[in-house]
């Protein structure tokens, strides 16, 4: 089994939240608050691609880092199968467009912590994770998920997500391999 984290590919469409309280519907609902504490659709300004070229269009719309990955519905159905269905999905509206943020399952103890190179603060909290270790038996089938630690989780994929991103040729991520048990 390998890992994977999602990286930007080039010059591709993003978004911003429209104002402060989207800002904070966003970073509520990828800190894990529950759908039905949150609106049912956020606004956003999503920066296009253009006859300039500056943007590509792509299969997927970054937001402020690789932790806020919307995707286009089209997408999301292309991938059928291989997108949990306990993932969470909070809509963008973007001038008549909705995108779908995109947050995977939370698996508690994927990550061996012990073995793992992290950034802590003083207090033990977890900044980031920089050389992941994981326990491939905690992630049960499991083709994308997020970890416990810190709270804004990177999103991981395994080798099976990314198969299946490449033989549909689905655009604008490059996959980071992170970790592998072979």
């Amino acid at each position: 089994m390998r890992i994977f984290k999602f990286k930007m590919a080039g010059d591709v469409e993003c978004f911003l939240s429209a104002g402060s309280d989207d800002h904070q519907v966003i970073t509520s609902f990828l800190r894990g608050a529950s759908r039905n504490e949150l609106p049912d659709a956020v606004r956003v300004m999503q920066m296009r691609a253009d006859s300039s070229g500056r943007l590509q269009k792509a299969d997927v719309v970054w937001g402020q880092t690789s932790k806020h990955i919307a995707l286009r519905r089209s997408t999301i159905e292309l991938l059928g199968a291989v997108v949990p269905a306990d993932s969470a999905w909070l809509d963008l509206e973007s001038g008549g467009d909705v995108l779908h943020l995109w947050r995977p399952p939370l698996v508690e103890g994927a990550v061996d912590w012990e073995r793992s190179d992290l950034l802590r603060l003083s207090t033990g909290t977890v900044l980031a994770v920089r050389d992941p270790v994981f326990r491939a038996e905690s992630l049960d089938g499991r083709t994308a998920f997020r970890v416990e630690q810190p709270k804004f989780s990177d999103l991981f994929v395994t080798d099976r997500f990314v198969e299946v991103w490449n033989e549909i040729g689905l655009t604008g991520v490059l996959f980071s391999e992170v970790w592998s048990n072979d």
